[in-house]
């Protein structure tokens, strides 16, 4: 697998298993529109100054009940930049502004960037692409949960890499409490999100310059 693929797929979505799913809400979920409670969530996280949440990362491979999770810190620039950095078991980051993707272990020399194609976009919309983009290509279902909300899209590109996401968004509509998805191989791909704080710069999302970058 790319070293990117699973940054990529995570933005094409940030699931198909509902992670973080409780009962649902006996009211109607009719009464809330998908779309309108995306605007507000994207317009929440592209207004405020950039922010960092702590993540749990977890894989689960096709036919597997269980997998391996993941723990680090994702920092937040919408709609341009967004920086993941692992700490456990294994650090590493990556980084994502523009076009351009990088990733890198700490302490070492060398690291790669990769120029992201039109065709990878597959996990760069729900993130980055206003929610008139997102409508172009997915449907959009919400179902109402203790927890607040989750909204469901399914692709509306059968070719899509992509089979499902599913966005679960706070009662207050301003923060994302978890994203998964699952790819077209039966992967499933989950993440939780908590603790978010301001980032006080604008140094997590430039590229080390201490790093020899060799362009894939």
């Amino acid at each position: 697998m790319h070293p990117f693929s699973l940054i990529l797929s995570l933005v094409a979505a940030l699931a198909i298993t509902g992670v973080g799913r409780a009962e649902t809400q006996v009211f109607a979920a009719a009464e809330v529109d998908p779309w309108a409670l995306l605007v507000e969530l994207r317009s929440a996280l592209v207004g405020d100054s950039p922010l960092t949440v702590d993540f749990d990362q977890t894989f689960t491979p096709a036919g597997f009940s269980t997998g391996d999770t993941e723990s680090g810190s994702l920092a937040m620039a919408l709609p341009s930049c967004l920086r993941w950095d692992y700490r456990d078991p294994f650090p590493r980051s990556f980084l994502l502004c523009g076009e351009l993707a990088y990733s890198w272990n700490p302490g070492e020399a060398s690291g790669r960037l990769h120029r992201v194609a039109d065709d990878e976009r597959q996990g760069l919309d729900l993130l980055r692409l206003n929610v008139d983009s997102l409508r172009h290509q997915y449907s959009a279902a919400i179902e109402l949960l203790e927890t607040g909300f989750a909204v469901h899209l399914r692709p509306l590109d059968d070719a899509s890499d992509i089979t499902h996401a599913s966005l679960n968004v706070a009662p207050t509509r301003n923060r994302l409490l978890a994203i998964a998805f699952e790819d077209a191989e039966g992967n499933t791909t989950s993440f939780t999100l908590r603790d978010y704080t301001p980032t006080a710069s604008s140094g997590p999302f430039t590229p080390p310059i201490d790093v020899d970058w060799i362009e894939d």
